[in-house]
Formats: C-alpha cells, structure tokens, sequence
C-alpha cells in the first residue's frame, strides 16, 4: 500500500507517492538504484539534481494515485520553477542543514520533510534504525536463486 502525503508548493497543495511507477521512473532518469539514491539522502549527499528529480517522481506517483485521469503531468523543469516560487527558494527548499550554531539548529523546509517522509513511507521495513534506504534483496534460498 502507498501512503500518500501532501506538500505546499508555489502555495498549493500537491499529493506525493514513491509509488512502483514512479520509482522506476526515478532509477530511469537517474541511471541510479534505489539503494543508491537512498544512501544520497541518507548521507545528506543528494544535490539539487537528484533532490528535484525525487521531488518530481513522488508528484508523478502521487498524481497517479489520487488525481483525476486529466490531471497535467508536471515536467521535472515545472517542478524547478516550483521550487523557486516556494517560500526561500531552492536553497532553502535542499538546505539540509545549518551549522552555524549547533544550540539551535534551523529545521528542515516542510518541503524536503514531507519528501523524506514519503520517501520512507515508500520503504517502511527497510531499516530498523529508520534509515533511508531501500531494503536489501534476500541472499540464499530466495525465489528465483539455487543453493
């Protein structure tokens, strides 16, 4: 089951969903694995490239899953100038964090929280420490594999 959430974008509501679809559409465009792009977030390593196709993926799947069948398909360029038109912009948008005074750190923007959130409700039994990575395959007497 995927869970749907929601972000504010430009001021409007928009659903987002890793769904099957849009992950395989992510690790087309990206040429990346899940495993791979989940180490990137993980490791607070993802650029602006990776972080806006994410973002793009997860509104395809959230389109797909609860829009009506006419709802426009949003470009990964229409979601850059979503990006820009949220409040702080795309470097507020990806900051991952602030250093400048570990007493009291700036929050996530809701933006990248809610992109983490789906990303993990995509991946619920991936990690029992909640990391973000997609579960490994089994290794052994898997379907499909001789022992």
């Amino acid at each position: 089951m995927n869970i749907v959430k929601n972000i504010t974008l430009k001021g409007q509501s928009y659903p987002i969903c890793f769904s099957s679809n849009s992950l395989y559409r992510l690790e087309e465009i990206t040429g990346m694995t899940m495993d791979q792009i989940g180490h990137l977030l993980e490791s607070r390593r993802a650029g602006f490239r990776i972080l806006q196709l994410m973002l793009w993926a997860a509104l395809e799947g959230g389109r797909m899953k609860v829009s009506p069948p006419n709802a426009p398909i949003l470009s990964v360029l229409v979601v850059g100038d979503l990006i820009d038109d949220t409040d702080g912009g795309p470097g507020d948008v990806w900051r991952n964090e602030d250093n400048s005074d570990p007493n009291n750190p700036v929050p996530l923007h809701p933006v990248l929280t809610g992109l983490v959130e789906a990303w993990m409700a995509a991946f619920p039994k991936a990690r029992k420490d909640g990391a973000a990575r997609p579960p490994q395959p089994p290794v052994g007497n898997s379907p499909g594999t001789s022992s």
